[in-house]
């Protein structure tokens, strides 16, 4: 049974690593950082209800995504936009499974991403 189903049109972008300078506060890449905006912002207007507070299947399909990008990354990514927007309480023991299809191939104006949120037993 499907909880959640949301696309978000655009490249997808990873979760880059956070930098660390000499003097002042860490801080996320201005890149990675819009795009969780975006993420959040479209998750959100999909999802109007209380939090999944439940096991599920957490199916992630990216087109267009650069190709030397790391997996973990882009989960990081939905992961805690999922989490940001209010549509999963919690990461951490709640997503029992990943699934992943990749499309590096998808032109410009196709390139998405696309979350589905399914119940992990059925």
């Amino acid at each position: 049974m499907i909880l959640f189903s949301c696309t978000v049109l655009g490249t997808p972008v990873p979760q880059g690593r956070i930098r660390v300078p000499r003097w002042g506060k860490p801080y996320y890449p201005a890149r990675s950082k819009a795009h969780r905006a975006l993420l959040v912002a479209a998750f959100s207007a999909a999802w109007k209800q209380p939090a999944i507070n439940e096991p599920v299947r957490v199916s992630i399909h990216l087109y267009g995504a650069p190709v030397n990008s790391d997996l973990d990354n882009h989960a990081k990514q939905i992961m805690d936009a999922l989490q940001e927007a209010g549509v999963l309480e919690s990461d951490d023991v709640r997503v029992v499974r990943y699934l992943f299809v990749e499309n590096h191939e998808a032109r410009r104006k196709d390139r998405r991403t696309t979350v589905e949120v399914t119940k992990a037993w059925n």
